[in-house]
């Protein structure tokens, strides 16, 4: 299967085929990994202005 990822597989049954099998595509995969990676950039942009908050506003300076 091109542009598909298994999952999981259960046990052959015998057959010379799998009872069951999941599978992805590629594509799906793809805006997975972008969601995670706009979520991830977005959570540095906010620990990032947490940090200046905290630190160094106290102490009289501005970024």
């Amino acid at each position: 299967m091109h542009g598909t990822v298994t999952l999981w597989r259960k046990a052959d049954a015998g057959d010379g085929f799998d009872a069951e099998t999941r599978v992805l595509s590629e594509d799906f995969l793809v805006r997975v990994a972008g969601a995670l990676d706009r979520a991830w950039l977005f959570a540095q942009r906010i620990a990032s202005a947490a940090i200046r908050n905290r630190l160094v506003w106290p102490a009289g300076y501005e970024w």
